[in-house]
């Protein structure tokens, strides 16, 4: 049992209630994250994306991403606060832990999300009969575009090197024209040569997530230690 004060009286707490609380409420906080960002990329996707002329610039710089300050800010402050139901020699490790094992998992959920979103529109698009079928299908584009990688690894790194998805057939054959035209665009407009603006188009998808991936840590960490300082002490 631990004793902790609550309007001057001292109360004694069951370990395994505060154990039970702290599982609760971190499943609550990682629960409304998860929600968040799910919100954010179907409106991403369904809205912001969809403004002509500059929806597909936006797509390009995965711009809904910087949402993840607030999903981050959430699990953070979050698991700061419960922190304080554990006792005070091991909350914090435990509380650090998990985190530094959700922050990437939640991070990939835009990956995970944008490739079955994918799949469904080709299958929808392409008049496909079965799930099974259109993964086939989207997994020979991807072998094709990654050097042999497939399924949703082979979605996230082709799509660090193109943002632009082809939902039909007729777009994977223009795929490689539009990509030229662009690459060839952008270099008229800097004047670079067109080994660099390759090397720029590819860089330009990692640097991106690299930059929103330390933002969404670096977010994680100050919430934290701001939701530790929310409360006085419980223990």
């Amino acid at each position: 049992m631990y004793r902790c004060c609550l309007g001057g009286k001292i109360l004694l707490v069951n370990p395994l209630t505060r154990t039970l609380a702290y599982l609760l409420c971190t499943t609550l906080v990682v629960a409304v994250a998860v929600a968040i960002k799910f919100l954010y990329l179907t409106l991403g996707d369904a809205i912001v994306y969809q403004i002509p002329l500059i929806g597909d610039v936006l797509r390009s710089l995965e711009i809904m991403e910087l949402f993840n300050i607030l999903v981050f800010a959430i699990l953070g402050m979050g698991f700061g606060i419960a922190t304080k139901l554990l006792p005070w020699y091991f909350g914090s490790k435990v509380s650090k832990i998990t985190l530094a094992i959700l922050i990437p998992i939640i991070f990939l959920i835009t990956a995970v999300f944008r490739y079955e979103v994918w799949v469904q529109k080709f299958e929808m698009q392409e008049n496909i009969n079965s799930r099974a079928g259109a993964i086939s299908f989207t997994n020979s584009f991807l072998r094709e575009k990654t050097n042999g990688q497939s399924g949703i690894v082979g979605f996230y790194l082709y799509t660090a090197k193109l943002p632009i998805l082809p939902s039909t057939t007729q777009d994977i054959e223009a795929l490689d024209d539009w990509m030229l035209t662009s690459q060839e665009r952008f270099a008229r407009v800097t004047r670079l040569e067109g080994k660099i603006v390759t090397n720029l188009f590819f860089l330009r998808g990692w640097v991106l997530r690299i930059f929103y991936f330390l933002i969404s840590i670096f977010t994680t960490i100050a919430n934290f230690k701001e939701g530790r300082k929310t409360f006085g002490p419980i223990l």
